[in-house]
């Protein structure tokens, strides 16, 4: 494996073919993830990769088997492969079938696709035929969901009785195609075979690295900088390729573990010679300046990120966290005024309001947004650890405990919802519960570099206050206990 210390030639052309390959397959996240990542590249650099004859063979059906024996080297070592051989023909047979699954694909015509795919050979479309099912049963698992609704029946998270028997038409297709695996990989992480979903993804990732949905899913998956760093020896990809460290940045913050060394390999990303206009980037630096209490540096890279691209509502909420953190209550304001004119019905948006609302002591309004926010968005995390802080405020304990309990389902990693159950359980006049809980917060507390606990305590006055008194929490809990 030679290191790759530049964006150059090949990688452009890996990042273009794989806007085209994640969308054909109904990943559109994946495909929107890279385009803007494509687009962060200095245009002469992108270019100059620009002509008619390599546009022209993108277009030709392309096989991911990646273990076929005429497989052709893309990507410069043998893991990654993308195959000219047996499977090109099968998609060539389906190549009028592909172009109508993958039109009601994007009309979100799920069953239609699942329909009209039946019978196909080739691994793109049987991909297309599991996934739209998978689609569909997810649909019917969520209406199941809310017909429980406020009932001692409803779990904290849909089921999806069809995980199994999709998993078992997976496996049965013998096909090593890197989204397949992708998509053994997704089934695994609904049944909570964590070992299974990290096993596949790096199999998958190591022939294809740039889907992105792949390197999210392995993300659910890692919960500590010591797996993190055994998941990324398991991908066999050259030494400074930069999705890994991307990878790196992205998990160390949601761990609240990011470090000077997260900021300088954005600063490197950020560099003339990688992605320098890439607002995903920034947007992680100014997350890891925020975990390292560098408010105002946080401040000012989010909003050098608004003025590149002010219609951007990805990460706008953490940029309302940062302004309530701030207490800029005039900025907060005009952020919540500008985004609700321009998408209100966005879960980043509804929690920008509530945010806004709570800042003035508006509890019921933030309740109100915040919980919008879910309902936008199940798995929107944020919102529902804002909505038990907003329940908390009110002195309204089994609210919030219901409402953390639904965010730690989503990720167990972040520490507040740990710490807000603590606070709830305190209310409730339940010491012992309470100590669990704000030790388990303590816990992922004390991995944040950077920040001792005395800073931590001094610069209390600039944090939520479901954030800053943890210790006081973990001593009143124990008082209480004493003999």
């Amino acid at each position: 494996m030679t290191e790759m210390s530049v964006v150059d030639e090949e990688m452009i052309r890996e990042i273009r073919r794989s806007v085209k390959d994640t969308a054909d397959r109904g990943l559109i996240v994946a495909s929107k993830w890279c385009v803007h990542l494509l687009m962060s590249i200095l245009v002469n650099k992108r270019n100059a990769v620009a002509n008619p004859k390599s546009a022209a063979s993108d277009l030709a059906p392309m096989s991911l088997d990646i273990t076929d024996p005429l497989s052709e080297d893309v990507f410069g070592h043998p893991e990654q492969n993308l195959t000219m051989g047996n499977d090109q023909e099968a998609e060539r047979a389906d190549a009028d079938v592909l172009l109508f699954g993958q039109r009601c694909m994007s009309m979100k015509e799920y069953t239609r696709a699942a329909y009209h795919t039946r019978g196909c050979t080739s691994a793109k479309a049987l991909f297309i035929n599991i996934y739209s099912r998978f689609l569909v049963s997810e649909k019917r698992a969520l209406l199941e969901w809310h017909n429980e609704d406020s009932t001692r029946m409803q779990p904290l998270q849909p089921v999806n009785k069809e995980i199994s028997d999709l998993l078992a038409e997976v496996e049965n297709t013998r096909k090593k195609d890197p989204f397949l695996l992708f998509l053994k990989a997704l089934f695994y992480a609904r049944m909570s075979r964590a070992d299974d979903v990290r096993e596949t993804l790096a199999e998958s990732l190591s022939a294809y690295p740039w889907n992105w949905s792949a390197w999210t899913l392995l993300g659910t998956c890692v919960d500590s900088s010591s797996l993190l760093q055994e998941v990324l020896a398991s991908v066999k990809l050259p030494p400074n390729h930069p999705l890994p460290k991307m990878f790196q940045i992205k998990i160390l913050n949601e761990l609240q573990a990011a470090s000077e060394t997260e900021i300088g390999l954005c600063d490197h990303l950020l560099s003339e010679d990688w992605f320098p206009k890439s607002l995903w980037v920034m947007s992680h630096r100014a997350r890891a300046l925020y975990g390292l209490t560098h408010f105002e540096r946080a401040e000012e890279q989010f909003e050098k990120l608004m003025d590149l691209d002010p219609d951007r509502v990805d990460d706008v909420d953490i940029y309302s966290n940062i302004l309530y953190t701030l207490q800029q209550d005039k900025k907060l304001t005009l952020l919540a005024e500008r985004f609700m004119k321009k998408d209100k019905d966005r879960p980043e948006v509804c929690c920008i309001v509530g945010n806004h609302y709570s800042m003035r002591g508006e509890h019921e309004k933030a309740v109100k947004y915040f919980r919008r926010a879910t309902q936008l968005d199940r798995t929107c995390f944020h919102a529902w650890t804002l909505l038990g802080h907003e329940y908390l405020e009110m002195a309204n304990a089994p609210a919030a405990i219901e409402s953390y309990r639904v965010a730690l389902a989503i990720d167990t990693k972040d520490y507040r919802p740990w710490f807000g159950l603590g606070q709830a359980y305190t209310q409730l006049g339940l010491p012992t519960y309470a100590l669990f809980y704000y030790q388990k917060a303590s816990y992922l507390r004390s991995v944040k570099p950077g920040l001792s606990v005395t800073q931590f305590i001094d610069r209390g006055e600039r944090y939520r206050p479901s954030e800053y008194v943890l210790w006081d929490g973990l001593g009143e809990c124990y008082e209480q206990l004493a003999p």
